[in-house]
């Protein structure tokens, strides 16, 4: 049997786009929470729920029907009855409409990663559907390095891009110089709170005159 390809990776700006999720237990209510976080207007299909709903989000209080999907940019099978779920994935591919099925992933077109998030950085790992436990055993990994500091890093290296690097208007220069700044220790630096140690930093890869104040970027409180 051929190795199937590997999915495509990709960020969706999910604001204001409909997305329907089939079942409140804890699995649908936990796609429920990662959907409201991203903006998405979210409609909830399920007789009952175990737990609280994030205030915005449309439950409609009874078994799943079909039609239900209609308009929906994706879909989410999560419901406890096998034979519901597959309803679902069903209809929602005949309609053209991604659908994740958290209890058979290959009946759907897409699965969903562990994800890591660190203000705007993002990681996810993702084994695409072989094994969800495997990715958030990964995940928990990746957290013991990626701490908290690495949200300030994003936000210096956005501010870096905005007012100088982008004049180089070249990709390769920004990442050559990110790269620099990285290998000379800008992480520890931010994790250490040491405001004079990052301006030096900045000063000997891009020259005089760089602080964080001018950048905008403030090191979080409660650092060393």
């Amino acid at each position: 049997m051929p190795e199937s390809p590997p999915s495509f990776p990709l960020f969706l700006d999910l604001r204001d786009r409909l997305c329907v999720v089939v079942g409140g237990g804890a699995v649908g209510l936990r796609k429920i929470a990662a959907l409201h976080r991203s903006g998405a207007m979210v409609r909830l299909i399920a007789p009952a729920v175990a737990g609280e709903i994030p205030e915005g989000v449309e439950w409609i209080c009874r078994p799943y029907r079909s039609g239900d999907s209609s308009g929906a940019c994706l879909v989410f099978a999560a419901s406890s009855d096998r034979a519901v779920n597959a309803a679902v994935a069903a209809e929602a591919k005949k309609a053209g409409i991604f659908v994740n099925v958290a209890d058979a992933p290959q009946e759907g077109d897409m699965t969903l990663p562990a994800v890591l998030n660190r203000g705007q950085l993002t990681l996810a790992v993702g084994t695409q559907g072989a094994s969800p436990a495997l990715a958030s055993c990964l995940r928990d990994r990746l957290a013991e390095a990626w701490t908290q500091e690495w949200a300030t890093v994003v936000e210096l290296a956005a501010a870096l891009r905005r007012k100088r690097l982008t004049v180089q208007n070249c990709g390769e220069y920004n990442q050559q110089v990110l790269r620099r700044l990285l290998a000379a220790g800008l992480h520890e630096k931010v994790a250490a709170g040491d405001q004079r140690g990052v301006e030096a930093l900045l000063a000997a890869h891009l020259g005089g005159g760089w602080t964080l104040a001018e950048l905008g970027v403030e090191l979080p409180k409660g650092m060393p």
